[in-house]
């Protein structure tokens, strides 16, 4: 039987996405190999049930539609919700504010990425400024709640 370390570059590579920043972001956030492995294959039934087709259609809210390590672009659209690289939700609203605030870093970063996907205009960096993530991130960042804490970078 396979561990848990092999299982995720196995699942990773079978959904075609690296596997090194899901297994760094899970020993960094300190989430279990097993935790990890379990959202694949809740991505595998997932597939098995909707089709892989559906995949591409799922609203970024329905988690189980991808894998980890894929990011949605999509996810600018809304402002409720940011999910990491191992597809946990978070809630804006409860994020830290530092973590609010490497989010943002995050998305700038990968700017060139999700305008190609969801239709922009203009200038990148602006068109993502006013999202209605990034404008809640921002909320959130400004709204005095606590700072102290770190959440992953992405």
């Amino acid at each position: 039987m396979m561990d848990g370390y092999t299982q995720i570059i196995e699942l990773a590579h079978a959904f075609d996405t690296d596997p090194g920043p899901v297994i760094m972001a899970a020993l960094e956030r300190d989430v279990s190999f097993d935790e990890v492995v379990a959202a694949y294959m809740r991505t595998l039934r997932y597939i098995r049930i909707h089709g892989f087709e559906a995949t591409s259609k799922a609203p970024v809210t329905d988690l189980d539609a991808r894998p980890p390590g894929t990011f949605d672009p999509h996810i600018v659209l809304q402002g409720e919700l940011w999910i990491d690289i191992l597809r946990r939700p978070f809630l804006v609203a409860e994020m830290p504010q530092r973590y609010a605030a490497n989010v943002i870093v995050h998305l700038h970063n990968r700017v060139d990425s999700i305008v190609e996907v969801v239709a922009g205009g203009g200038d990148p960096h602006d068109w993502l400024d006013q999202t209605l993530l990034v404008r809640a991130l921002r909320e959130r960042v400004g709204s005095g709640g606590d700072g102290a804490a770190e959440g992953p970078s992405r």
